[in-house]
């Protein structure tokens, strides 16, 4: 994937953490599967019911950068069950 274009990633959550700044918090969510790792970036959301370690996700946005590092922000996402 590349930096500016849209994209839809199935995958499986492998970290969690919450970065506090600025008085706000925002969850940040490393999705990976076959292919590699993307970064995802709730903003102003500390916790998401769901959005655990292991949890199969679907996710789409637009692919910027956080932290120099390839990442969807506020993506759009689906829960997949096992």
């Amino acid at each position: 994937m590349t930096w500016r274009t849209r994209v839809r990633v199935a995958g499986r959550i492998r970290s969690l953490r919450v970065q506090t700044a600025k008085g706000t918090a925002n969850l940040e969510c490393e999705i990976t599967d076959d292919t590699g790792v993307l970064l995802l970036v709730f903003q102003g959301r500390p916790k998401i019911p769901g959005i655990e370690p292991g949890a199969r996700l679907i996710v789409e946005g637009m692919v910027g950068s956080w932290q120099r590092r390839l990442a969807i922000l506020n993506p759009d996402y689906e829960l997949v069950s096992e």
